[in-house]
Parts: structure tokens; C-alpha cells; sequence
């Protein structure tokens, strides 16, 4: 029933992905970015934060886009290969949990996939190539990998998510929400990377290592739960927050940072 749920709000999503390219909407995400609001995102990003635009906008003003150096090919190449792993290990789970194969076989493979998001961002930050589309494919990833562990945990521990039911229910229903929202607000998902989030996937890496290679940790799923709750909501209010789509916005002080600056570029542009 949970992994059930979870495809159908994967589903969900991906419909109002696609529902949102009309026309009306498309009119709303371009009066969101008038040339007031462009001109402070120029500006820099704040606490950083990153606006997807800049290239556009220097080749508008006649720009040319500075080359790719192998370095850069490099790291980029190294980031996908860690983020396009975690991507597969989250079926690759599913078929293991099918399969009856042994807990520490899909307990290794949360490790695994907790490390590769790791530094999937701290290759591409060392490499100057954490670009908005390298951000959004590593919150995709996540999303895939997730799925696959909930399935996994639903096949062989479906005890341990039953007693869980209520905070399960609620965890998805603010993840689809919130996805909902930033698809209708800004014509796509977003990929904040907050801190609380990232407490929620410490957590919830703890919780599933342990529960499928022991058969234990109850009480550390509970708390995942708790903190992915709360990392939704703090998502929504960071979407609430900014007038336009940004991505790494780590905080809602930051969201409000950038909410201010974004005002004070519009105000002067109006002068």
C-alpha cells in the first residue's frame, strides 16, 4: 500500500509537470522574472543561493559564454557518474527486495547511495560545474532512490512502515503538495538542498540501513519521519518566500535575503 501511494505521487507530480507548459502559466513565470527582478539576480546570489538565468542573460546582452575547460568536463562527468548511481540503486533495490536477497546486500546499497550524494555536490562545487540542471537531476535522483527504499522496506519490513502509517501518510501528502506548488508557482520543481533536508536524508539513511540489514530501528525511522515533515514545510516556505525560482537556498533566512534584494534591484530599476 505505501509503495502504492509513493508511485502515485511520483505520478502526480510528473502530470503537473507537464500540466503547467501552457500558455497561461507560462505568461505567470514570465511576469515573475520582469527586468527589475532580473537585474537584482544579476546582482549575485545571496547566502548562496543560485538563480538559472545568467547564461542567458549574458548571451542576450551579447556575451560570450566563457569555454568549457577539461577540468570542468571532468568534474561534471565525475558528478553525473555519482548522481546517475544513486538514480540506479533505488530500482536495483526493489529487484534485490524481490529477489529475498540478503539485508546487508540493500543495506550496503543505502550506504552507497548516501555517500554518492554526498559528494555528487562537492565534486561539482570543486569543479565550478553546480549548475541549476546538475542540481535539479541530483533532487530527481534523490526522489527515484526513495521510492526504491520505501518499496524495499514495504517488501521485507511492512510491520515497521504499519506502525509508522500516520507519519507516512502526512510525509507524502506534504511531499506532493510542495512539489504541486513549486510546479504552479514557478513551472518546476525545485532543488533547495536545505539543511533541514539534509538532516531528514542523515536520518532516514540511519533509519533504513539499520532497519533492512538488522530487521531493527524503529525509532530511528520515527524520527526521519519527523524531520522530513518538518523539511517539507520548511520547503513551502521558502517557495512562499521567493518571488522567483532559485536553486541551493539552504534556509528560509536566505529565502528572505534574497526576497529583500530582488525588491531593493526592482525599486532602483523603476527609478
Amino acid at each position: 500500500m505505501i509503495a502504492i501511494a509513493t508511485i502515485s505521487a511520483t505520478l502526480a507530480t510528473m502530470a503537473a509537470s507537464v500540466a503547467v507548459n501552457r500558455p497561461g502559466v507560462a505568461r505567470r513565470c514570465a511576469r515573475a522574472s520582469k527586468p527589475g527582478t532580473e537585474r537584482g539576480e544579476r546582482s549575485g546570489p545571496v547566502g548562496g543561493a543560485q538563480h538559472e538565468g545568467h547564461g542567458d542573460e549574458r548571451r542576450a546582452a551579447g556575451d560570450q559564454p566563457a569555454p568549457v575547460t577539461s577540468r570542468q568536463r571532468f568534474g561534471r562527468a565525475g558528478a553525473l557518474a555519482l548522481t546517475t548511481l544513486r538514480l540506479l540503486l533505488g530500482p536495483m533495490m526493489v529487484v534485490v527486495a524481490l529477489a529475498n536477497g540478503d539485508g546487508w546486500i540493500l543495506g550496503s546499497a543505502v550506504i552507497v547511495a548516501t555517500l554518492s550524494d554526498i559528494y555528487d555536490g562537492k565534486v561539482a562545487r570543486r569543479f565550478g560545474v553546480a549548475t541549476a540542471g546538475l542540481r535539479r537531476f541530483d533532487s530527481m535522483a534523490d526522489t527515484v532512490f526513495y521510492i526504491g527504499t520505501g518499496i524495499a522496506l514495504w517488501l521485507r519490513h511492512a510491520d515497521v512502515l504499519r506502525e509508522r502509517l500516520v507519519l507516512i501518510v502526512v510525509f507524502i501528502a506534504l511531499q506532493v503538495g510542495g512539489h504541486l506548488f513549486d510546479v504552479w508557482k514557478f513551472g518546476r520543481d525545485t532543488s533547495y538542498h536545505t539543511w533541514s533536508g539534509r538532516v531528514f536524508g542523515i536520518l532516514l539513511g540511519i533509519a533504513t540501513t539499520y532497519i533492512l540489514w538488522a530487521g531493527r530501528g524503529g525509532a530511528w525511522l520515527t524520527a526521519a519521519l519527523i524531520a522530513g515533515i518538518v523539511a517539507h514545510v520548511d520547503a513551502f516556505v521558502i517557495t512562499m518566500i521567493l518571488p522567483t525560482w532559485h536553486h541551493d537556498v539552504h534556509h528560509v533566512r536566505n529565502a528572505l535575503r534574497l526576497r529583500k534584494a530582488s525588491v531593493v534591484m526592482a525599486s532602483a530599476g523603476e527609478a
